[in-house]
């Protein structure tokens, strides 16, 4: 008996548990799976929209800085081209006069654009050059100077006349540049550039604007990063990530070859990082090039996101086994309230049916025994023709 309503208990609790189990937190965690592939596909799609508005915005304020009367005056069109006929290819080729012109030329840029970046373009960088690509001058320091930029795709555009953004890859570090047309009586007479290096200060700044748009929040813990095929430029993962999705980037180059394969295709990709497993989505950053080297990526932890309903589901577990300690807790006191009495009483009807019919059971029992053993003795005694004790009869009525 004893068993069997364990037994019973035990199926009743496995019954509860797999039901809660499908039909709550199976349930949950598909739907919170399927969420979160849904946030970082739809974020990595948002951000080429982010991109283009920004980049729009960029080009404006880089127009209206390329018409700036101050930086036309300062660059003595003139001067300069008499000085670097001597060698267009290479200016740092020139006589020493012509070399004398061209760095009084670039030092009265440099100040214009000194002001500029102080007042209103704060970008890393921003240089201007020649209608024949050559770097006239940079603010603040003199790091490009002597470099011809014309086999740049958005530096001849802007050369033709065209103002655009573009990713170029410069002194070793990867930046977003705009280029706008610098006119002088009608002509074009070089180019106003403006560029940010692509770092983690970029992809916190992309991040801020992913988050207002899809109006995300700390519980999405999502990740933006920019890579190329061989280098993580910028991430706004913690740093044990970071530094993990950047081996990761070195040791599986067929996700970049997923991607160079079918471009503008965003590719979905579950990679774990530092024992956390993600759910990320990628795709070639937006670039006036087709061989642009630039990616960019969301991720987010499925872990991390299924962490309440793993909790939950521990929960249940423990509920489940304290459920089954309850019905075996249970079955073992059913046993003893009316299985234990039973069993006695049958022990001793042994004795009766073995011809001992002197023998009588124990008036002074409680409960269940009690009742047994009173109606047992009455029925011995009217077998046996004997009187009925008058406690007997008491009991009875």
């Amino acid at each position: 008996m004893k068993f069997k309503i364990f037994l019973l208990s035990l199926i009743l609790t496995a019954a509860m548990y797999f039901a809660a189990n499908y039909l709550f937190v199976d349930y949950i965690r598909d739907h919170l799976k399927e969420s979160a592939k849904n946030t970082v596909s739809q974020t990595v799609s948002l951000y080429k929209h982010i991109n283009k508005a920004d980049a729009i915005e960029s080009i404006q304020a880089a127009e209206n800085l390329a018409e700036k009367t101050e930086l036309l005056n300062a660059f003595n069109v003139e001067a300069w081209g008499k000085a670097v006929a001597e060698n267009p290819g290479d200016i740092s080729k020139l006589s020493d006069k012509a070399k004398a012109v061209v760095k009084k030329v670039e030092e009265n840029v440099q100040v214009e654009l000194n002001v500029i970046n102080k007042m209103y373009d704060k970008n890393d960088a921003i240089f201007v050059v020649d209608k024949l690509g050559n770097v006239v001058s940079k603010n603040l320091d003199g790091i490009l100077r002597g470099k011809n930029l014309s086999n740049k795709l958005l530096i001849s555009s802007a050369l033709k006349g065209t103002s655009n953004r573009d990713i170029i890859q410069m002194l070793g570090k990867t930046y977003r540049v705009t280029a706008a047309p610098m006119k002088k009586n009608g002509k074009i007479v070089g180019a106003y550039c403006s560029a940010d290096v692509v770092n983690s200060e970029t992809a916190k700044e992309a991040m801020a604007s992913l988050t207002e748009e899809a109006s995300l929040n700390k519980s999405n813990r999502v990740f933006f990063g920019f890579f190329t095929k061989e280098l993580l430029l910028g991430s706004t993962m913690p740093t044990e990530i970071h530094e993990n999705f950047k081996k990761y980037i070195a040791s599986e180059p067929t996700i970049i070859e997923q991607v160079d394969n079918e471009t503008g295709k965003v590719h979905q990709i579950e990679i774990y990082l530092s024992g956390e497993k993600f759910y990320g989505s990628l795709t070639r950053h937006p670039s006036l090039s087709e061989n642009n080297d630039m990616f960019y990526i969301t991720l987010t932890s499925i872990d991390k996101i299924l962490e309440p309903v793993v909790s939950k589901h521990g929960t249940l577990i423990l509920l489940a086994v304290l459920s089954i300690l309850a019905g075996l807790i249970a079955a073992i006191i059913m046993d003893e309230q009316f299985n234990k009495p039973i069993n006695k009483f049958m022990e001793n009807m042994l004795e009766i049916i073995n011809g001992n019919t002197r023998y009588r059971f124990d008036n002074d029992a409680t409960g269940l025994e009690n009742n047994l053993n009173q109606n047992a003795n009455m029925m011995i005694s009217t077998i046996l023709g004997e009187k009925i004790p008058e406690k007997t009869k008491e009991i009875k009525e």
